[in-house]
């Protein structure tokens, strides 16, 4: 089974620029596309199923997943009405497993969003221990954190330690994340 998951950055310019044409040849199974910043919905690969969660705020956010193989059940959301109005997560449930494209909010500078993400984590790590219970799970998606350096572009190294997304309570989240039995998969291969 191929697998991509891509954060756009803005679903409609990279349309524009024909962005979707690699993919396409590749032929992948699932593509789990987050930071789509748009309500508007249009068919971006032929030949997939597409699963949208936009949220209420036209150009910001969203994620929306692409599958060749409809699934047994589409879930948006985790199932919180205050955490659920950004549009940041999908869940297509097959036979073997659980696949989740999620768009984990930014932190930011102020005490209120990080509280917010801080919620969001637990809501989600909530909704995977309930999900593993019951078969496999499989996380892709933007997580606006980094575990280290190597997952930083070089010319964005600056005061790494200092800037939102790399501080140590937001990779002390994903590391739970990780140690509750999943795989780093982009360092496993």
């Amino acid at each position: 089974m191929k697998l991509i998951c891509w954060n756009v950055n803005g679903l409609m310019a990279c349309m524009e620029k024909n962005g979707f044409e690699p993919i396409l040849a590749l032929s992948p199974d699932i593509v789990c596309l987050q930071e789509v910043k748009t309500q508007r919905r249009p068919k971006v690969l032929p030949g997939y199923h597409h699963y949208w969660e936009t949220g209420e705020r036209e150009g910001y956010a969203g994620v929306l997943t692409l599958a060749k193989r409809e699934p047994l059940d589409v879930r948006m959301g985790l199932g919180n009405e205050s955490l659920d109005r950004e549009g940041r997560i999908i869940t297509l449930e097959y036979e073997a497993f659980y696949i989740i494209n999620a768009y984990s909010p930014n932190a930011q500078s102020g005490p209120e969003r990080r509280a917010y993400r801080a919620r969001w984590d637990e809501a989600l790590f909530s909704y995977v221990r309930e999900l593993k219970e019951n078969k496999p799970v499989i996380i892709c998606g933007d997580f606006n954190v980094t575990r280290s350096a190597i997952d930083i572009f070089p010319e964005n190294t600056r005061l790494q330690e200092q800037e939102k997304g790399y501080i140590s309570e937001e990779r002390d989240r994903l590391e739970t994340l990780l140690d509750s039995g999943f795989v780093d998969a982009f360092r496993h291969l």
